[in-house]
């Protein structure tokens, strides 16, 4: 794709056999000669006329051993600008269909020259001094209209840090509100945690155990539990959070498992229910395709107290739902879920705050992690349970991709199952 300008020496309209209109205009710029056309737009007769100076945004290609572009973004300028330095590098917007390159860059730099200046400036000069930093008016300015690649290579700069600086200092306020905030202090003693062990058909690994201590010792606080609990596939993660449902249940508080997606609590619903089912724990699977007796059935259970653990979808989060005594929280796949998210299942519980878990099988790197994520503590599973196969991943390209097929009909024709997502 390029930026042409040019002036136009040529101007002509006509229909093919076909019926289909073709606008066509010749334009030179001192070194070649460029043919352009628009097919269905009769108007442009209207627009373009010989000796206009242009610009033209589009791909440039030979046809008949000529250069042509086919339906190019245009905008018409006057003689002393179409040539100048000051509007060489010109903003190309995503915008929407009826919305025009040229009437929105006109837009955009009446905005940017009546309301730049009030913007304020959240940088003090030392900073702005540190960083070589440009001021954010003249930022705000050149990221839109450049006066050169260099000021627009210093605009993005200046803007980039901004953007990370503003949230990563969200992200600590919010961390801070949380450990400010007044949680629930869950009595976790040896009693209770040999009744939640004796549920467990097998031991745990040393890294699970690990995990489970940042989580007791969380609960155990009166300060709301705010943490990430990463692991691959298989590692035992849901293992983790039911020790830390169970504990809360055993205190005599609710709780909320929240998947992305139907198929997802559906099944943390049964893998849960059977698992549960010694502990005498009431579950109930709340999801929006649920048809509305039976909702309204299980919104007046959950209201009343009469469930320990509700395993759902967004719908946690709808405003009909009224917990009686939420006490935790459990995110399951968490990274398809916004803070916002977060926050109202949050307030479905009284205060004191609930404490909330939230699971991840995505690999995160420390340093996104604390960035990213930086209002969670982490822990994370780093061993396979006994007996566990690794979970190996590949990235396979497209030049590769008849051996990808050839190593899933060996598969198939083994026995083995494969899932195309």
């Amino acid at each position: 794709t390029s930026m042409v300008k040019g002036k136009v020496f040529n101007v002509k309209s006509y229909n093919t056999r076909g019926w289909r209109n073709i606008f066509e205009i010749s334009v030179a710029d001192g070194t070649s000669i460029l043919l352009v056309k628009w097919f269905n737009q009769p108007y442009l007769n209207d627009v373009f006329q010989v000796n206009d100076h242009v610009f033209l945004y589009g791909k440039v290609s030979v046809y008949k051993q000529a250069l042509q572009m086919v339906n190019p973004e245009y905008e018409i300028v006057s003689e002393e600008d179409g040539l100048g330095e000051s509007v060489a590098i010109l903003p190309v917007y995503s915008l929407t269909e009826d919305m025009r390159q040229p009437r929105f860059r006109k837009l955009m730099k009446q905005v940017v020259d009546e309301y730049s200046h009030l913007v304020d400036e959240i940088f003090t000069a030392d900073i702005l001094k540190k960083h070589k930093f440009v001021p954010i008016t003249f930022a705000i300015k050149n990221i839109h209209f450049p006066d050169s690649f260099d000021s627009l290579a210093e605009s993005k700069k200046r803007l980039k840090y901004e953007e990370f600086f503003t949230f990563e200092t969200a992200m600590a306020l919010r961390k801070r509100n949380i450990k400010e905030a007044r949680g629930y202090k869950f009595r976790i003693g040896p009693n209770v945690e040999d009744h939640i062990y004796k549920l467990f058909p097998f031991k745990l690994t040393r890294s699970q155990e690990k995990v489970i201590r940042d989580i007791h010792e969380d609960m155990c606080s009166v300060r709301p539990m705010n943490r990430l609990l990463q692991g691959d596939v298989g590692s035992g993660k849901t293992v983790v959070a039911v020790y830390a449902l169970l504990a809360a249940i055993a205190n005599g508080f609710q709780t909320a498992l929240m998947a992305p997606t139907e198929i997802l609590a559906e099944q943390h619903y049964r893998t849960l229910k059977g698992f549960l089912t010694d502990a005498k724990v009431r579950v109930l699977l709340l999801t929006g395709g649920a048809k509305t007796k039976l909702r309204k059935e299980n919104l007046e259970r959950i209201r009343q107290g009469e469930t320990d653990l509700v395993v759902g979808t967004h719908a946690l989060i709808e405003g009909d739902v009224e917990f009686k005594k939420l006490g935790l929280i459990v995110i399951d796949e968490q990274h398809k879920f916004g803070v916002m998210q977060r926050t109202r299942l949050r307030q479905k519980g009284r205060k004191p705050q609930p404490d909330v878990l939230v699971m991840t099988a995505t690999p995160i790197p420390r340093t996104l992690s604390l960035t990213v994520f930086g209002d969670l503590d982490v822990s994370i599973i780093d061993e396979l349970p006994p007996g566990r196969t690794p979970v190996e991943t590949y990235r396979v390209t497209s030049k590769k991709q008849n051996d990808a097929y050839e190593f899933i009909r060996k598969e198939v024709k083994n026995g083995r199952q494969v899932f195309v997502v």
